[in-house]
């Protein structure tokens, strides 16, 4: 009787090891990195970003949450950014972030991953958003390469 309670605990211990490990390579499939150069000053969420260097890093909260974090190689700058919901786009393109122009700035408006075939779109700030330039040709693209899991 007693080597049965212990059989089942440890079946119970083994199973939840298997799982944690199933867990924590799911998550670590599930974060992108990339880098980015920026030739002007962009906004991005809350964040105002200067032409320079990046590296981002797209992750998942252990709820499902995705967020970003950018940084920047050479002034410092660390910031998180939080998508809205991503959506599965078909494109020939390289990964890249679109940056539009609202009202007289730049403000990234979506990442889009090729090798995810997902677009992450991210908010405009409130005050700005009745500003947005609808013409086409007001968005940027700027290429963000891979740097591997």
């Amino acid at each position: 009787m007693k080597s049965t309670k212990t059989l089942k605990r440890g079946i119970t211990v083994f199973m939840a090891l298997v799982a944690l490990c199933i867990g924590a390579g799911a998550a670590q499939a599930q974060t992108y990195k990339g880098r980015f150069t920026l030739t002007a000053p962009v906004k991005w969420d809350q964040a105002n970003l200067p032409a320079g260097q990046y590296t981002l890093t797209l992750t998942s909260s252990p709820s499902g949450q995705k967020f970003g974090i950018v940084r920047s190689e050479s002034a410092h700058i660390a910031v998180m950014v939080m998508p809205q919901v991503g959506t599965q786009e078909e494109s020939p393109a390289a990964s890249e972030l679109r940056i539009q122009g609202v009202g007289g700035e730049s403000v990234v408006r979506s990442l889009y991953i090729s090798d995810l075939g997902l677009v992450y779109n991210f908010p405009v700030p409130k005050n700005a958003r009745k500003n947005i330039e609808q013409v086409a040709n007001s968005v940027q693209r700027v290429k963000v390469n891979s740097s591997g899991n």
